[in-house]
């Protein structure tokens, strides 16, 4: 595993309310998840952290497998001054703060799981 990605592990693991927790699985499957992390929350909720090299990917799921917020820096929307930064949201793409780089990690996974504490709770309460 690369050692960003254990970074990643071990900073949710420190932030995580682990009563929320019912799943957390490295490394999963097939090449294109190799470098993965995905961790399943109470109310049906995943979030999928992918890191190798420069790309990532960090992906809230929502019950039905929808994808309700992602942030990555796939080369794509070059109009954005985030270039290659953006987030995906409400099917619109926006300009990202976040690098999830070893210098902006804990921030930016501190805000990814306040954004992923309101899905799970509403989840948790809707269920």
């Amino acid at each position: 595993m690369e050692s960003i990605l254990i970074l990643i592990r071990d900073l949710l693991l420190d932030l995580l309310d682990r009563s929320t927790l019912t799943k957390f699985v490295e490394n999963v499957g097939s090449l294109y998840e190799r470098n993965t992390l995905k961790v399943f929350f109470r109310g049906g909720i995943t979030l999928i952290v992918r890191h190798a090299g420069d790309s990532y990917a960090v992906v809230i799921h929502g019950v039905d497998c929808e994808e309700m917020v992602k942030w990555d820096n796939a080369p794509h929307h070059r109009d954005l001054s985030s270039f290659p930064h953006h987030v995906h949201e409400g099917g619109l793409v926006k300009e990202s703060s976040k690098r999830f780089t070893v210098d902006t990690l804990a921030e930016d996974l501190l805000q990814v799981l306040m954004r992923l504490r309101k899905y799970v709770l509403k989840s948790t309460q809707d269920s």
